[in-house]
């Protein structure tokens, strides 16, 4: 009894083991209308047959005081299909009843009184890493398709806004050069940002790793960019190494290598690869992951040369996504692994007042998944050139769009140029004229928007007079999104109809606890009243 005890308890602890919490960012729309993405987390756990549950807890629609607490969604049985990739694809439809959550402080769930509803779920699942998944909910009995999108992948470059910081160890080398000197203690420590490096944990020939390291070239300050809600940046240097030339101050996302004395042998480098073994002082990894497809880079410098190069007077910035697989910035070869660039190489001065940089991402077409990100930070844009010099840096920002810049209907260009916002819907208005609205369904329609992962997600409504499609375009890191209200003439009759933007504030219908529409509501009942706009609002009648 005591070993079958034992076996399965074994066995209990190895099924949890295989529970893996993916915490990302998850955004919610309602017939095609975004709210505020939230962080949230999704458990996948996958089952003794192979097949995977999917859980998504404590479920709830918008945030703060006007959050409707839904509950748990869980999809059993979800088969998986391995892609060539190594990602895994969960993809299913099923009916399921939504159960209570466990938030404190909720006094109802509104998703079991909801009985059984559709869901269907289309997932990609990373190595046990990462998680995107796209979530389909149709709430026939109040009028609601609702998408839940989430994603786990990084889309952002760890401590961009240069606030945190540990200290790099150098170590003098053996007399050999085999190793380094550890029972001696540092010969030198300099601060570098928090999954950011420079000289002092570089790789290479390790006795130009001392040389270049020994004088530090990083320091963390406390001067900031204008209106910067930090405290910190960081200040690189470069240094006058006398014989060798200037050392440029340099900090990169991947590794610098340091493998010849000359400054512009191609030996040294900064390089990132997936598979690079071996870590920084803080315990982190000489590569940072990337999964988004950003549409520009930006940040905050403030420069000076000690002594102006006529010939060499710029720093610069290069973000290069690859696949993961080794890259070097200066490149020593063509590189066939390059998903995009972003590059300036010439930052100039400007009487070393503060100034934004913004950097375009030019794209290539090999079709290739992202999977790291190497940006390097340099002094000058050019290897052992220009004095002396500093560069602050501050608030590196990752710019993914997510604007309409083009909307077909039934293969009809829409003019987009008459567009206002509406503060009252915060969102953007289009009137069409001249052109009929009848008849028209979601196939209909072909939008698309300047950022170059973001999403669009429609949905069509009518009123007795005019057709109403509802435009969400979605920032591919699901941070940010813009709406659009496109109102056509003419309507198709028979159909359910929805209230136009005007009116958007206009109670549509109010629900009991049992999904059933009422004319009237009784006082000390709870109800659901859901507005033209697809604002949904609980409350419990007075």
């Amino acid at each position: 009894m005591k070993k079958m005890f034992t076996l399965f308890t074994a066995v209990c602890a190895s099924l949890a083991s295989m529970a893996t919490d993916y915490n990302g960012k998850l955004m919610v729309l309602i017939n095609g209308n975004a709210a505020p993405s939230q962080e949230a987390g999704i458990t996948v756990n996958k089952q003794d047959n192979g097949k995977y549950t999917l859980e998504l807890k404590n479920f709830m629609l918008g945030a703060g005081a006007d959050a409707m607490a839904v509950g748990n969604i869980t999809l059993t049985d979800t088969e998986g299909t391995d892609n060539a990739n190594g990602t895994v694809n969960l993809k299913t439809t099923q009916t399921i009843t939504i159960t209570n959550g466990d938030l404190p402080g909720v006094p109802m769930w509104l998703g079991p009184m909801l009985g059984e509803i559709p869901v269907s779920l289309d997932a990609e699942l990373d190595a046990e890493k990462t998680l995107a998944a796209t979530i389909d909910i149709p709430f026939a009995t109040m009028n609601m398709q609702i998408k839940v999108l989430f994603d786990s992948r990084a889309f952002h470059i760890g401590n961009s806004d240069f606030e945190n910081f540990h200290t790099a160890n150098l170590y003098q080398p053996l007399d050999d050069g085999s190793d380094w000197n550890y029972e001696a203690g540092p010969a030198a420590t300099s601060d570098e940002p928090d999954y950011w490096h420079s000289f002092m944990s570089a790789s290479g020939i390790k006795g130009y790793i001392y040389l270049a390291g020994y004088t530090p070239h990083t320091f963390v300050k406390d001067v900031v960019r204008p209106g910067s809600a930090g405290t910190k940046s960081v200040l690189l240097t470069s240094a006058d190494m006398g014989f060798f030339g200037v050392a440029n101050g340099t900090i990169t996302t991947g590794r610098i290598n340091t493998g010849s004395y000359s400054a512009a042998d191609l030996s040294n480098h900064s390089w990132s690869a997936i598979d690079s073994v071996g870590t920084d002082d803080k315990g982190d990894p000489f590569y940072s992951l990337m999964a988004g497809q950003p549409d520009s880079l930006t940040l905050w410098v403030k420069f000076k040369q000690l002594t102006p190069q006529a010939e060499f007077p710029y720093a610069t910035v290069k973000a290069v996504i690859t696949d993961g697989k080794y890259y070097q910035d200066p490149e020593d070869k063509e590189y066939d692994n390059i998903i995009a660039k972003a590059t300036n190489n010439t930052i100039e001065s400007k009487n070393f007042e503060w100034q934004k940089i913004t950097v375009p991402f030019v794209y290539t077409d090999n079709d290739k998944e992202g999977k790291v990100i190497h940006v390097t930070i340099s002094t000058n844009a050019e290897p052992g050139k220009g004095s002396t010099d500093s560069l602050f840096v501050d608030d590196l920002s990752l710019i993914y769009n997510c604007k309409l810049n083009g909307l077909k209907v039934k293969g009809q260009d829409i003019d987009l140029s008459n567009a206002t916002f509406n503060p009252e819907t915060n969102s953007t208005v289009i009137m069409v004229n001249g052109f009929t609205g009848k008849d028209i369904i979601a196939e209909d329609i072909e939008a698309t928007a300047n950022g170059k992962g973001a999403k669009v997600i429609s949905s069509v409504g009518y009123t007795d007079t005019d057709t109403h499609i509802s435009l969400s375009v979605v920032s591919n890191d699901l941070r940010s999104f813009n709406t659009y209200n496109v109102v056509l003439p003419g309507t198709v009759t028979g159909i359910e109809c929805i209230d136009s933007p005007e009116a958007a504030n206009t109670v549509k219908a109010v629900y009991n606890m049992k999904g059933q529409k009422v004319g009237t509501m009784k006082s000390g009942e709870v109800y659901v009243t859901k507005y033209a706009n697809g604002k949904t609002v609980k409350s419990i009648k007075k």
